[in-house]
């Protein structure tokens, strides 16, 4: 399990930036002039703030759960339940 989410984590920062960075070199404007038919395309206004959104949701998902899962490590054995020893002692609190 925090194998697992440690990896999720990983793929989730990797998979954003691959994202930006396909948003940034290659979201265009197509400007189609109806007098000559001829499309042109320039690079879209916004393709750094599209971007940017898409880095500043996936990077601080993705560094959580890489450090959830590493939290997760360190408190392996600190706490374990036994239910059976959890019921004497509240009997013999009683």
């Amino acid at each position: 399990m925090r194998n697992a989410l440690c990896l999720a984590g990983y793929f989730a920062i990797a998979v954003g930036i691959i994202i930006a960075i396909y948003i940034v070199s290659s979201l265009k404007v197509i400007d189609i002039s109806a007098i000559d038919f001829v499309a042109d395309e320039a690079p879209h206004p916004y393709r750094w703030l599209y971007a940017g959104f898409v880095l500043a949701v996936t990077l601080p998902l993705g560094m959580l759960a890489v450090t959830v899962s590493h939290y997760l490590e360190s408190k392996e054995g600190e706490y374990t339940y036994n239910a059976k020893k959890r019921r004497e002692e509240i009997s013999r609190d009683i």
